[in-house]
């Protein structure tokens, strides 16, 4: 789809000498490279209602100006704007219908017989779109192969990639997406020993005079040869990779603060084992079923070893797997001591995160990314697929309907309710210069509450009993879990392997410290307020 955002030169009049340009630059250089096939394939948003992409198109377009709707042909003229031109979604549909028309028959003149051009994504169908190819000679008929009901062109890319006889593809495109969306499909181990596997290429910079290539097939075998990744099993360790670029943000899912890809895929691969699993640690990154619980402990890890390290100095611990050896208990669940783990380390993380979007999400609103992490997985392994069954946008996937509007589920309501009262409680008070709060003047007293960080009174005597914490007693009374003697033991072994000098009284009183203050949430309470 990136071909029609390819400006028109100031000498372009009509739409005809901007598809003709197209042509020159665009398609051309790759024949004259030796290429006996070009495709080129678009977009075919809404083709299936509304989808969750719609939240991304709908953040791009506020930033685009409107535009009237414009009937498009040959003689048309280029509109003076064309970045609002495209920001109308009418337009930009039939944009690329005329284009893919016109190209069809513009093309021929420039092919030889044996050469042919094929497009898909134009062509709207009843139940599927159309392919079309056209030859040197000029004819022009259906492609079957690239037949399909796919909305985006990232894995519609696929189905062409694999419908074609060719031994080696070259893939264009500035959408990193569109690579991992290929990855599981290129992993030799599914496929019997007499399937021809094609090699496969991705044209990795924009720039024409500059191009440089990665060989996926060579990518997957480097990937079965890392030391790093020798936990994961071969059979999944593409998935598992495809799986960990849609967690760390893509067109569907949102990204975490301050841990870009670069970073989050340095901490994979220094602690993959513990990541991953191998028998001691259960789960496993690849299984992407919203009812399987391994690939969401699996993430729970992830989670848990970005922040660690992130604050690894408010941590007694070396190792997120060690603080784990440390905390779990035999008696809870998996899914109940990963819990506790990670309100352990959001716990001893508050007082070095500065704003909200520093913070670790909670347990629950790490559920809903994972579940929308599984929606997009569920749909990119139909890639090679006609006929793909998009899975519902519902809240089994982390999503929700809002006014007739789809929205994200970010955190459960509890956890939301919190947060929205802590904001309260830390943004608006009472003012009492003389009562010291004593007395139903006090609006806080008035309310029967104590008050808050968020009022401005004087020599006030209706405070909290522990005004520091973050926790409202309440909900601490709920939450905390009692750490038995024998965990108590483990920690202070711990301690003591970290060669604290002994007469140091100092560090002596902080460890103590932090021995009585570790207070774990419970698997139904976490507290966190939720980066969104």
């Amino acid at each position: 789809m990136f071909i029609i955002n390819t400006m028109p030169l100031a000498t372009h009049k009509t739409f005809k000498d901007y598809f003709a340009f197209v042509i020159r630059t665009k398609i051309l250089p790759y024949y004259y490279q030796g290429c006996r096939e070009v495709h080129l394939v678009f977009d075919d948003p809404h083709r299936n209602g509304l989808s969750a992409k719609d939240l991304e198109r709908g953040r791009r377009d506020k930033t685009r100006g409107e535009f009237p709707d414009l009937t498009i042909d040959l003689s048309t003229k280029i509109p003076r704007n064309w970045r609002h031109f495209l920001g109308n979604r009418t337009n930009k549909r039939r944009l690329v219908t005329v284009m893919s028309e016109q190209l069809l028959a513009m093309i021929p003149e420039a092919l030889a017989e044996n050469q042919i051009f094929i497009t898909g994504g134009g062509f709207h169908g009843d139940d599927m779109d159309v392919a079309k190819q056209v030859d040197g000679l000029g004819a022009v008929c259906e492609w079957k192969p690239g037949f399909g009901n796919h909305e985006e062109s990232d894995s519609r890319v696929w189905l062409h990639a694999l419908g074609s006889h060719s031994k080696r593809i070259l893939i264009f495109s500035p959408d990193t997406d569109t690579y991992h969306v290929g990855l599981p499909l290129l992993d030799w181990s599914q496929y019997s020993q007499s399937t021809v596997i094609p090699q496969v290429f991705i044209q990795i910079s924009i720039k024409s005079s500059e191009p440089a290539y990665l060989c996926i097939n060579h990518l997957c075998d480097c990937l079965r040869r890392d030391p790093d990744l020798a936990s994961i099993d071969r059979m999944g360790l593409n998935k598992c990779m495809q799986t960990l670029y849609i967690l760390s943000g893509c067109d569907y899912t949102s990204f975490f603060t301050n841990f870009g890809k670069v970073t989050l895929y340095s901490y994979f691969f220094q602690h993959c084992e513990f990541i991953c699993g191998d028998g001691n640690y259960p789960g496993d990154l690849s299984a992407t079923e919203v009812s399987d619980e391994s690939g969401l402990l699996s993430f729970y890890r992830l989670i848990g070893v970005l922040y660690f390290k992130k604050y690894y100095s408010v941590f007694v611990e070396q190792t997120p797997q060690q603080l784990y050896s440390n905390i779990k208990n035999e008696s809870l669940s998996h899914a109940s001591n990963h819990k506790v783990w990670l309100n352990y380390i959001r716990e001893k993380i508050w007082e070095k995160t500065s704003f909200e979007t520093e913070m670790m999400p909670s347990n629950e609103a790490l559920s809903f990314h994972w579940k929308r992490v599984c929606w997009v997985s569920r749909l990119w392994e139909q890639a090679a697929f006609h006929t793909v069954d998009f899975p519902p946008l519902s809240a089994d996937y982390g999503f929700k309907w809002c006014d007739g509007e789809l929205d994200l589920v970010w955190d459960d309501a509890l956890n939301e309710e919190r947060m929205q009262r802590q904001i309260r409680e830390m943004t608006s008070g009472c003012r009492c210069k003389k009562s010291l709060c004593k007395d139903n003047r006090c609006k806080c007293k008035k309310n029967g509450s104590t008050c808050k960080i968020g009022c401005s009174c004087e020599s006030c005597q209706n405070k909290e009993k522990n005004s520091n914490s973050i926790i409202d007693d309440d909900i601490q009374q709920e939450n905390e879990i009692i750490i038995t003697e024998e965990l108590r033991e483990i920690r202070i072994m711990n301690t003591n392997e970290k060669e604290f000098d002994d007469e140091d009284d100092e560090a002596e009183e902080i460890v103590l410290d932090w021995e009585e203050n570790v207070v774990a949430e419970s698997e139904d309470e976490g507290e966190e307020i939720d980066n969104k």
